[in-house]
């Protein structure tokens, strides 16, 4: 029939998931503006050249690859696309993507109002995943903007919060705030939490008997992702102090059987973390305690555990780490200290030996090592 591609294929499943993924791939493109009948039609290639349609565009080739995200975080989908009609949108949207070269991208790039590496870096991802899109798409035949390289980024340190800068701060907002505004943040501090996972646990994922609190899902920008950042489940042990300030609001959020947290401001779960964020700004401003982010609370945690004498191995599994490895990378100095001296007593005996006694001290002399 006119306007249908028969396909060579024997039937079967393997053929019938390839099918449907083609035809899903035209409909992304109808949809985009950027569909090539002859490319799909080669009865057409006469009528209709590659050169007469209107997709070619750098802004109809983003639009094409924002669709084709589909399987990534609603989040992430917007966050690229704010990244586009921020800084490159303006400037490339209607060039015809071919016609644009990498000195273009590079001059541009470095005319970006960016404030950090790390901002930069996000930047090119976006331009990066529309060039790959056109190359695999036949419409370039390389990609300019992957020759841009990142700019090397430093990573902060872990600058966590003292047992007593902890508790001064939990009684400044008992004073200042709504309970729950406290609760949150002593949640976040005494298990170790991402923010996101922390504002989107909820009361079907606890066990009260074995006092464990499952983590498998996550909230950014007031939407859900059905997975952690680490796309894996894990279930926490909450320690005497985690489980009260949980059990502390059953009376108030258990009845509609959701989220444990809720913001005291909407009666509802906190839709991300940016309202929490400016009470912690304003309370370590008003204590006179050095400014740290929000995020500093995963890091207290670890690190009053650590130096406790608590197994790097549990620490690491509590808090979602991918590795043993990136525990003892992030939190090295901490587990230095948590010895409290011991390991160095102990190298200290190693020199302690006889033959180095001051009495004995000439039997060492000369000795070749």
């Amino acid at each position: 029939m006119p306007g249908q591609r028969l396909l060579d294929l024997a039937y079967n499943e393997r053929n019938r998931r390839y099918a449907q993924r083609l035809l899903d791939e035209v409909k992304t493109k109808i949809r985009a503006g950027v569909f090539d009948a002859a490319e799909y039609f080669p009865e057409y290639a006469e009528l209709v050249s590659p050169a007469d349609h209107t997709g070619g565009t750098f802004g109809k080739l983003a639009d094409a690859w924002l669709a084709s995200l589909e399987r990534l975080a609603s989040s992430t989908q917007i966050s690229y696309q704010r990244t586009l009609d921020l800084h490159w949108r303006p400037h490339l949207g209607d060039r015809r993507i071919e016609t644009i070269r990498y000195s273009e991208l590079e001059a541009l790039l470095a005319s970006l109002p960016l404030i950090t590496a790390k901002t930069r870096n996000n930047t090119l991802i976006p331009l990066r995943g529309v060039f790959e899109f056109a190359r695999k798409d036949r419409r370039i035949s390389d990609n300019p903007a992957a020759l841009l390289q990142n700019a090397p980024v430093q990573l902060d340190p872990p600058d966590p919060l003292t047992l007593e800068e902890m508790n001064t701060i939990l009684a400044d907002m008992a004073t200042h705030y709504p309970p729950e505004v406290g609760d949150y943040f002593e949640a976040a501090l005494t298990t170790g939490m991402r923010p996101s996972e922390l504002i989107a646990v909820e009361w079907r994922d606890l066990n009260e008997k074995s006092r464990e609190l499952r983590v498998q899902r996550a909230r950014v920008w007031g939407k859900d992702k059905p997975k952690t950042k680490t796309n894996t489940v894990r279930d926490i042990e909450l320690t005497d102090r985690a489980f009260t300030v949980v059990m502390r609001q059953k009376p108030k959020t258990f009845v509609a059987n959701g989220a444990i947290f809720w913001n005291p401001n909407t009666r509802k779960p906190w839709a991300d973390e940016q309202v929490q964020r400016r009470y912690w700004i304003a309370t370590l401003a008003r204590l006179g305690i050095r400014h740290r982010d929000a995020y500093q609370t995963r890091h207290t945690f670890a690190t009053l555990t650590i130096m406790d004498g608590v197994n790097a191995v549990w620490v690491g599994r509590q808090m979602g780490h991918a590795s043993l490895r990136m525990t003892l990378d992030v939190y090295a100095k901490w587990i230095d200290k948590a010895d409290r001296g011991r390991e160095r007593d102990k190298a200290s005996m190693a020199f302690r030996g006889r033959e180095f006694a001051a009495e004995g001290g000439s039997k060492a002399r000369g000795r070749k090592i």
